[in-house]
């Protein structure tokens, strides 16, 4: 039969202060339907109660999610949520209030040889208001793992994020950013390796000439803002 499983799952939060006043309450519930080639289906959905600067809210959520590895080489899975959410950094001129909130994600994990791997995600959310866009976010990170032999491998990460918002409607910064994160490891065991690694960080920012200078928000990614060779040396003692 190609339905392996499936049933209900419901679970409760709740969080008090030290007077007894309620915080924080999520309630949640979901379906699950588990499919034969290691496949998945879920829905849920969440109401939940957040105090938040003196302010009261009841966002609440639904997320549909699919997963499957139906070929032994390709691993993908899918996830799509809609509902409300809170804006917790709205411009200075404006109180914290509930949008709607969507995010979509979607990774993919690739093995063509039995020594290499490949990941990919993609996550895209935005928050709008009754009349506007909020903001939009999007992130995007490439895993590449080779295993050379049995000690010694190579891991490779590029990670980018760009944060585009409306500046009357929240405080948060047009930021872009990108990461490269570079891993070589030889391997004895659980405890005992060496690691070489580089990691670089550039940010779409500038320096403003001054007394004392400053920093500026530019168009693209160019800036480097934290560059590192680094080595690791462990060793498991036993006793």
């Amino acid at each position: 039969r190609p339905i392996v499983s499936f049933g209900p799952t419901v679970a409760a939060l709740f969080n008090w202060d030290r007077k007894g006043r309620l915080q924080d309450r999520e309630l949640a519930g979901s379906f699950q339907v588990e499919l034969t080639g290691e496949t998945e289906i879920e829905l849920s959905r969440v109401e939940t109660f957040e105090r938040f600067s003196g302010l009261t809210f009841r966002p609440h959520g639904t997320e549909l999610s699919v997963e499957t590895e139906w070929l032994k080489w390709l691993a993908v899975e899918a996830a799509y949520a809609w509902g409300t959410a809170v804006n917790h950094d709205p411009a200075p001129s404006l109180a914290p209030f509930l949008g709607r909130a969507r995010e979509a994600e979607v990774s993919l994990t690739a093995r063509p040889t039995p020594r290499l791997r490949l990941d990919q995600r993609y996550l895209v959310s935005r928050l709008d208001s009754a009349a506007a866009r909020v903001f939009a976010e999007r992130r995007l990170r490439t895993r590449l793992t080779y295993q050379f032999t049995r000690f010694l491998s190579l891991r490779a990460i590029v990670d980018y994020k760009a944060v585009v918002p409306d500046p009357t409607l929240t405080d948060e910064e047009h930021e872009r950013q990108w990461s490269a994160d570079v891993l070589l490891t030889y391997l004895v065991n659980p405890g005992t390796a060496i690691y070489l690694g580089y990691i670089d960080q550039y940010e779409n920012v500038g320096i403003v000439a001054g007394n004392p200078s400053s920093l500026r928000r530019t168009g693209q990614p160019e800036t480097s803002v934290g560059r590192q060779w680094f080595a690791k040396v462990s060793y498991l003692l036993r006793f």
